[in-house]
């Protein structure tokens, strides 16, 4: 049940995962996303595009090491998707370690000149030529301290409106979800 590209859970692991987290007395869920990943792994290459995931993985399990999560868990949900669980609310040290040592690999991805720049110049999904910024980390933060999900499917919704807010805000950040933006759904 492990991801193929980094090793990491998979679906139905995850799933198993969250499930369990819903009835936890204290419970995080981080859902992780690469912003302009398509644009660099059509640019780059698949090859190099699973290097910079697998770097990301990496990150994360080193992450949660560091900062003593020894009870987090962390799985791939696929693609540029990843999730942490944890059965607290002090996330936000991990975050923002995750976020800066992302930020500072990233660079080693690009070529010189596209570092230089801050953007690549790709084909977008209308076949036009457009400046695209370098890839950056978006963290949803939900926890369960201002919500109660009754259900797997209530959560992932609420990470779907987490990850579509983050997309919406320019470099890697965290963003934590609020019960009023929940309500405005």
């Amino acid at each position: 049940y492990a991801n193929p590209l980094t090793g990491l859970p998979g679906n139905k692991v995850i799933e198993e995962r969250i499930s369990q987290a819903l009835h936890l007395d204290a419970c995080t869920l981080l859902y992780l996303d690469l912003n302009h990943f398509k644009a660099y792994n059509d640019l780059y290459g698949f090859k190099k595009g699973d290097e910079m995931l697998r770097t990301l993985g990496n990150i994360l399990q080193k992450s949660l090491l560091l900062n003593n999560q020894v009870d987090g868990f962390l799985g791939h949900i696929g693609g540029d998707d990843f999730v942490i669980l944890l059965n607290h609310y002090s996330y936000e040290a991990l975050c923002h370690q995750v976020i800066q040592e992302f930020d500072a690999v990233v660079p080693q991805f690009y070529l010189p000149e596209d570092q230089l720049r801050g953007y690549v110049v790709a084909r977008n999904r209308n076949d036009q030529m457009e400046q695209t910024p370098l890839v950056s980390l978006s963290i949803t933060a939900i926890t369960n301290q201002e919500f109660q999900f009754s259900n797997l499917d209530n959560l992932t919704m609420a990470a779907a409106l987490g990850k579509k807010i983050c997309k919406k805000t320019t470099g890697s950040h965290l963003h934590t979800l609020t019960l009023y933006q929940w309500k405005e759904v």
